[in-house]
């Protein structure tokens, strides 16, 4: 298990008793005491926990998901304008995940015209939305609905989407730092976003402007796991510019994705 996720399943196990010892942290997950401290000092870094005498407590004042229709409000133009870019990345024939979210269900009303498309989504909306299209089929997760945000999460969820392979997977968020990388509010989210951008070729995050520099609960993924993010035109270069340092492309509306440099040197594709 890569210390990433460790540190998410110890962070819901935190939250689920309130405060937890190291020891029982050791045990519960067979590491070391040190390794234990490592990710309490990880998880304290990121906000998540506050780390006590002898153990750690969950931060309080947590925030929780903001209802769909609050979000589906929010900026509408910039999430127009970045689901017509992403529209790009998709070609006929493909099979794509849509995330659920406000930004993916603008994606989702642009697919109608696709005479060949496969969607697996775990939003309600979307698959309502694709749902008598004639040249989409469309695929939802499972699992548990949650409330006021029409979306399905859970272990059922998570082990539908981790035995699928799909061209691109299309991942919400609800912040984006160039110092922490993809975030969200809902810490129970995480495993089901990774299990998503593991089963894409091009797993690609689309955020609107509002979401760049900001710090939330939990981590999704680094730039480094990204093939692309597609913003509006809003988003601070400087900001894009060091995000494209990790070699990730940015997909701006009107803009040519703008590849980063790899690790040699050299530039993505």
């Amino acid at each position: 298990m890569l210390s990433s996720e460790r540190q998410v399943l110890i962070a819901e196990y935190i939250s689920s008793r309130g405060a937890v010892g190291v020891d029982e942290i050791a045990t519960k997950f067979g590491v070391s005491r040190m390794t234990v401290r490592r990710d309490l000092k990880a998880l304290e870094d990121w906000g998540m926990i506050v780390r006590v005498h002898g153990g750690a407590m969950l931060r309080s004042g947590i925030t929780r998901d903001v209802p769909y229709f609050s979000k589906a409000s929010s900026l509408p133009d910039e999430k127009a304008r970045i689901a017509e870019a992403a529209l790009g990345l998709i070609s006929e024939g493909d099979a794509i995940i849509l995330d659920a979210g406000s930004t993916t269900f603008a994606l989702a009303k642009r697919l109608h015209t696709f005479r060949e498309l496969t969607v697996v989504t775990n939003d309600l909306k979307i698959a309502a939305e694709l749902a008598d299209s004639r040249g989409i089929r469309v695929i939802c997760t499972g699992g548990e609905v949650q409330r006021s945000v029409y979306n399905m999460m859970g272990p059922v969820a998570e082990r539908m989407v981790a035995s699928l392979h799909v061209d691109t997977a299309f991942i919400g968020c609800d912040a984006v730092d160039p110092g922490s990388g993809i975030m969200t509010r809902n810490i129970n989210k995480v495993p089901l976003k990774r299990a998503m951008i593991h089963a894409a070729s091009k797993p690609v995050v689309l955020a609107d402007h509002s979401k760049f520099g900001l710090k939330v609960f939990a981590q999704v993924c680094s730039f480094g796991e990204l093939d692309a993010i597609v913003t509006d035109d809003k988003t601070d270069v400087t900001m894009l510019q060091a995000i494209q340092d990790f070699g990730v492309r940015v997909i701006r509306p009107g803009h040519m994705s703008q590849p980063g440099p790899t690790q040699d040197g050299a530039t993505s594709g």
